[in-house]
């Protein structure tokens, strides 16, 4: 019988795509002050960053590191510029529209529980701002405890904290790599939220598009 859902945070509950979006403007904004931001350069920039970025699986100096190469920036500015992603990028959180009351009719039937991989002072950032901290009765950072997903370790640190076992308790991510096979490898059932083309599977598995459609497939 399953007891509990486990959710994992940016692309899933929240718009981390969104956000990246906004901040990576503002900091080509910061950049180069005197571009348009309508203009075809600043958003060939933005894009770029866009891609490089890889959803967030791709650390920030390293996506700096080619943003300063491919303009021809002063080494400085690589620091720079990740040190204030690190500090800033909570700053941006928005959630999905449908996130919290989705959130609120599965804790009807379901004991609800996160688990992110991040820094701990970001990840906890974007949920205070998120508006949707006060549904979890349990949340896992996976920098508070240095392992992280895929890692079976962390889905059982998520489990203990809630009291349940793993096959009583659902994953839902949209990370496969991470997000899935790690609740997989835990032995959790698992619900993959693909609503990019390139994410999707031809898996037999649970699938949906956005966090609306959770409900209807349980």
């Amino acid at each position: 019988m399953m007891k509990a859902i486990l959710f994992d945070l940016d692309n899933t509950l929240i718009d981390r795509q969104g956000a990246a979006y906004d901040m990576y403007s503002d900091m080509v904004a910061e950049v180069f002050p005197d571009w348009d931001r309508m203009s075809i350069e600043f958003e060939t920039a933005v894009q770029r960053l866009m891609l490089w970025d890889e959803y967030g699986s791709i650390g920030k100096d390293h996506v700096f590191g080619r943003f300063c190469k491919t303009y021809h920036l002063a080494e400085e500015w690589e620091k720079k510029l990740t040190d204030h992603w690190v500090q800033h990028f909570g700053d941006y959180t928005r959630s999905f529209p449908e996130s919290r009351e989705t959130l609120e009719k599965l804790k009807n039937k379901y004991r609800i529980g996160l688990l992110t991989n991040g820094y701990p002072h970001m990840q906890r950032r974007k949920l205070e701002l998120s508006g949707l901290e006060d549904l979890f009765e349990a949340v896992v950072v996976s920098g508070e405890h240095g392992i992280h997903k895929p890692d079976p370790a962390i889905f059982k640190i998520a489990c203990d904290k809630m009291g349940v076992l793993p096959e009583e308790v659902i994953f839902v991510g949209d990370t496969f790599s991470t997000d899935i096979y790690g609740a997989v490898l835990s032995g959790m059932k698992t619900v993959f939220l693909h609503s990019d083309i390139l994410h999707k599977t031809k898996l037999d598995m649970p699938m949906i598009h956005s966090i609306e459609e959770l409900p209807d497939i349980l």
